[in-house]
């Protein structure tokens, strides 16, 4: 309409209602010539917008009524923010009204929070993660404990680290837009009401983690005060501690994996920053990481999950970069002795680069958790200076192949949620779907910070693809070694294998402590081509399996002598090691078999194939007892035929066409095996091969 019409409009009587209605005050009309015809456009919106929320008022439509008052107090250009002026706007009107004060405001958002929520294709990646916090959190801000997700109750059953995790996502939330935009005020509002809440939720260990995190991290960009009561940041206080993980007097772990020491560290940094605590704690923690990292790794920086045990995984390759975080964000300088270790889990994290941002494939937590690592790796190392330009470059590129992977395959946009449970490996019982809103935010969070530290370091723009550049000059197969046991009688270690420049298989050697029988922690070839093991495996997939006429079964697993690595002249990837004894299965700890029985294996990586051969010799053939060999196979294997001693199955997995095993046998009995009627061999061989596509 144009501005000479709306102003003819506006001396009809029915428009001089609005005066009537008290929408406008006494004066206003005979003020209305005078302003420019912007002033009147913004004048009549603003007027307009604050007598349809006297409408909603009486409709008893407080949320409708918050949001025409919110854009009333925008167009009008009022002296503050609109968003903390419009419970006083709503109240007067409501007293005009003679109706009772709004005394529990809408936690509807303003209207600009729609334009939040939509993700334009050209946007960067960082900008959809936030739009997609910011669906998560508008919707638990407005449900609270009513909330569901991919059909299950957020909060029906507890988890210890979801109130953190939780206030940590607002932080980012109310930090998205400039300190004095509406839409903060709004979001600062919500999370003041959310607190309570969240403090009488259970919190512990990586719970308390990131609400101190959050916590400072409001307090740095002056958002605490907005979002934290005087007494609610006390109960936070009184509440949020280490001491139920550690020892406060010996301060070592209680029933806890070492990566704890981690968590520790930072609950301490972070209460010494908040000005809770003295920094006594904080530093015996770092001692004591460093300390264990040494004696367990052999001064290569991956850090043992156990003392000693041998179980290497996905957050050994992440531990010091996290170490190098906590520092990064305290602005503490980095002990000397952390850069070559973050180089030696930067190299390891390199040697993945990838289009499809496949990331860490073997252990717990692997999946996105396994992606989100090297992305936390690799932006640690990029800042303490230990990659080249070259790598530095790569290292962006590959993050962000990782960023387009969590928003799109880790993302299933119609459930609005990650999915960890239906995909690829599947999630173990730790991260299972009870955790489905914290699990969201965590990976959020890992992808959001990570993503500010690159645009820090003045990374922004996807730049000139040197991932390819970068991939050539790789070799096609690297042993990594992790450590050993402490007497040294034992190596632990990991294999990977670039498949074709485009995937890594991983063969690791490690398997110690409690989840030496998890198919994800046994010598078995992982890939993000294959779908086995899942996470909650544990069958001995693709390994020989010795059956005796006792009755026991074991494997050449956990304890691993002698590996070594090398190609040959046809540039295979070639690993041998010895097994000198079987682990009995089905014990929650590793059980030695007292047979008299050694295993040597040798792997044969190549474009087009992978072969196992075992070379099994038996001291004592009588006393051994063996009653047949078996071989565990997924249920994705399908056998089709035999030729001569060999047997053959078909494939349904994406990346492999055809399996082939020679020398197993099994007496195929429900009974305990007799002793076998034949002779009993003094050596076996036994081989099998995997054909690619």
């Amino acid at each position: 309409m144009e501005v000479e019409k709306v102003t003819d409009s506006f001396r009809k009587p029915g428009v001089r209602i609005l005066h009537e209605l008290g929408a406008w005050e006494e004066g206003t009309v005979e003020k209305f010539d005078t302003l420019s015809r912007a002033e009147k456009v913004a004048f009549l919106l603003s007027h307009t917008h604050n007598t349809l929320g006297r409408c909603a008022l009486l409709l008893d439509e407080p949320g409708q009524a918050e949001e025409h008052f919110f854009a009333a107090l925008e167009k009008g250009r009022p002296v503050g923010d609109p968003a903390l002026l419009v419970p006083v706007l709503s109240n007067y009107q409501s007293s005009l009204l003679n109706l009772q004060p709004q005394r529990n405001p809408s936690v509807r958002p303003p209207p600009e929070s729609v334009k939040l929520l939509a993700e334009p294709e050209d946007a960067r990646p960082v900008q959809k993660l936030y739009a997609r916090l910011n669906a998560l959190l508008t919707r638990f801000v407005t449900e609270k404990e009513d909330m569901v997700i991919d059909d299950y109750p957020v909060f029906h059953k507890e988890d210890p680290f979801l109130s953190g995790k939780l206030l940590m996502g607002m932080a980012y939330w109310v930090d998205e837009m400039p300190i004095g935009h509406p839409l903060t005020a709004w979001r600062c509002q919500r999370v003041k009401e959310c607190v309570p809440f969240l403090l009488k939720m259970p919190c512990k260990s990586w719970g308390v983690f990131f609400f101190l995190r959050a916590l400072l991290y409001l307090k740095d960009r002056g958002l605490l005060d907005a979002c934290f009561s005087p007494e609610a940041f006390q109960t936070a206080r009184d509440l949020l501690h280490w001491e139920d993980f550690v020892d406060p007097t010996s301060h070592r772990l209680i029933r806890k994996p070492n990566n704890f020491y981690q968590v520790a560290f930072a609950i301490a940094l972070y209460r010494f920053q908040l000005g809770w605590d003295r920094s006594d704690a904080l530093y015996i923690f770092l001692e004591r990481m460093l300390t264990h990292i040494e004696e367990v790794s052999q001064d290569s920086g991956f850090a043992d999950e156990t003392e000693g045990e041998g179980r290497f995984d996905r957050y050994s390759v992440l531990f010091v970069a996290e170490i190098c975080h906590r520092l990064r964000e305290a602005g503490l300088p980095l002990p000397e002795k952390i850069k070559p270790w973050l180089r030696n889990c930067a190299e390891l994290a390199l040697f993945h680069v990838n289009p499809e941002g496949h990331g860490f494939c073997y252990g717990r937590s692997i999946g996105a958790y396994g992606e989100t690592a090297f992305l936390e790796v690799l932006a640690a190392a990029a800042w303490a200076g230990v990659l080249s330009d070259e790598e530095k470059s790569a290292a962006f590129l590959f993050s962000r192949s990782i960023q387009n992977r969590f928003l799109t395959h880790w993302w299933d946009a119609s459930k609005q949620s990650v999915d960890l449970w239906s995909q690829d490996q599947g999630s173990d019982s730790y991260r299972g779907k009870f955790r489905i809103l914290g699990e969201n935010l965590s990976l959020l969070h890992q992808h959001i910070y990570t993503a500010h530290l690159w645009e820090d370091l003045g990374f922004n723009r996807e730049g000139t693809n040197v991932v390819s550049t970068l991939a050539e000059k790789l070799p096609h197969g690297r042993f990594i070694q992790y450590g050993s046991s402490p007497n040294e009688d034992h190596q632990y270690g990991a294999y990977f294998w670039r498949h074709r420049n485009r995937h890594v298989i991983a063969l690791p050697l490690i398997n110690g402590g409690l989840h030496h029988r998890h198919s994800v922690y046994l010598p078995i070839p992982q890939c993000p081509l294959f779908t086995f093991p899942k996470a909650q495996d544990t069958h001995p997939y693709l390994l020989p399996t010795f059956i005796f006429a006792n009755g026991e079964e074991g494997c050449p697993t956990t304890f691993y002598q002698n590996i070594r690595s090398s190609f040959d002249k046809a540039g295979r990837g070639i690993l041998e090691w010895d097994s000198p004894c079987l682990i009995l299965i089905g014990e929650e700890h590793p059980k030695k078999l007292k047979a008299p029985l050694t295993v040597h294996t040798r792997m044969e990586f190549a474009a087009d194939s992978l072969v196992r051969t075992d070379s099994v010799h038996i001291a004592d053939a009588a006393s051994a007892n063996l009653a047949g060999v078996r071989l565990s196979l997924p249920n994705t294997f399908v056998e089709s035929k035999s030729s001569g001693e060999a047997r053959i199955w078909e494939v349904h997995e994406e990346g492999i066409s055809r399996f082939e095993a020679r020398g197993y046998f099994d007496l195929k009995t429900s009974r305990p095996p007799s002793p076998p009627q034949r002779e009993a061999p003094h050596s076996l061989t036994l081989s099998w091969k995997l054909t690619f596509n």
